[in-house]
């Protein structure tokens, strides 16, 4: 793939999808351009010492032209998109990379008591740098695919199912032992009073195989597991003004090689969304969660954290979005590698959308982000910036 792309590429990008979009209503064009800066673009940690030649920071632009579909066939939705896109660093121009990403779905329904989805999709993006530091490109090709079911049996009960995949390619060397395919199946079973609220329990299955080992102590170690989960899932408007979701249960991870990595143990997320008015909403988000890691030295971390969300329609073509997050990691080391790490952190941001007409849309955000932790070099600050345009034709 080019490293790449002109300015007569993209022109011509655009002039054919005007000319897709005049010969069809189903094929809308669109364009989408955004500034971002961030302060600490590879998380440098604050005591490092670093060459004052290469700055901390720098400013990208990505420029996206794409096509996307939307056609209606009696109950059945079909929706998709497609885009090509480059991404152009001020200082760091190893990072420029093009990238060519597309999605699509079928929203299908036989009658009114059978629907259900199947879609797929692939995107190339630069790997983020929270916990890879090297000020190197690393791009990250994802490729998913999913299909499910929901079968109204009786007015009060339905069943659910589904099945997905995804696969994970690193173009590092470096970092091709985080190759992976996951697959997971996933079953419920949902209680419908004549209330609105849904009670209903969720299990689930995934594998992960890792094609390539990982280095270990002299030793390839292959990273494959299997992971089981049972929930309880509460969907419940307490109001009309609030809603609160839970899902909770017990999760299980079993290794193929190095059991002192398996776990298991309590998962849980509380969601209470609360809309004062038409024009206000707050969302909280509450949770104590085990998180498999790829990394060798860790069994697992517990987190626990706390999100609030708040949104406000400031006028029917302007909103205002607000983020304010807190996270304790507690990574859980092998047996004889402990390191009794903790690690906080925080992020707050806030970001203004303006629709000046129903085609376009313009935003701006601002975040800040911060890390803590017991152990040397490994806490950072950044701060980020970023404006974008979309337009469809």
């Amino acid at each position: 793939m080019p490293r790449t792309m002109s300015a007569a590429t993209l022109l011509l990008l655009v002039v054919a999808a005007d000319a897709a979009a005049q010969s069809s209503k189903v094929l809308t064009p669109y364009v989408n351009v955004s500034y971002s800066h961030d302060s600490n673009l590879f998380r440098v940690a604050d005591a490092q010492v670093q060459n004052p030649d290469e700055p901390r920071g720098d400013s990208s632009l990505q420029t996206v032209v794409g096509l996307a579909f939307e056609k209606e066939v009696g109950l059945q939705k079909f929706t998709g998109r497609v885009g090509l896109s480059h991404s152009n660093y001020s200082h760091y121009k190893m990072l420029d990379f093009d990238s060519r990403d597309a999605q699509a779905n079928w929203k299908w329904r036989v009658g009114s008591h059978l629907w259900g989805n199947i879609g797929a999709s692939t995107d190339n993006t630069l790997t983020p740098y929270t916990e890879f530091h090297e000020n190197v490109r690393n791009l990250r090709l994802q490729k998913r695919a999913n299909a499910d079911l929901v079968w109204l049996f009786h007015p009060s009960w339905r069943i659910r199912g589904g099945v997905s995949g995804n696969k994970l390619e690193y173009d590092l060397d470096k970092q091709k032992f985080k190759n992976r395919t996951q697959t997971q199946t996933e079953f419920g079973l949902d209680y419908l009073p004549i209330s609105g609220n849904i009670i209903g329990v969720v299990m689930r299955h995934g594998e992960d195989k890792f094609p390539n080992a990982e280095q270990f102590q002299s030793q390839n170690v292959i990273n494959n597991k299997k992971t089981d989960e049972l929930k309880l899932r509460l969907d419940w408007r307490v109001t009309g003004k609030t809603q609160v979701q839970v899902l909770a249960g017990m999760v299980k991870q079993k290794h193929e090689v190095l059991p002192q990595r398996d776990f298991q143990g309590a998962n849980g997320r509380v969601t209470v969304i609360w809309a004062p008015t038409g024009k206000i909403e707050m969302t909280g988000v509450v949770w104590h969660e085990i998180d498999a890691t790829d990394n060798l030295t860790t069994n697992y971390q517990i987190t626990n954290g706390l999100r609030l969300a708040p949104t406000m329609s400031i006028s029917a073509k302007m909103r205002l979005e607000g983020l304010l997050r807190y996270e304790k990691r507690t990574p859980i080391g092998i047996q004889g590698i402990n390191f009794n790490q903790v690690d906080k952190f925080s992020s707050a941001g806030l970001t203004l959308t303006y629709a000046p007409i129903a085609k376009m849309q313009m935003s701006a955000a601002l975040s800040h982000d911060n890390l803590s932790s017991n152990l040397v070099l490994r806490d950072y600050r950044a701060t980020a910036v970023t404006f974008s345009a979309y337009y469809e034709y």
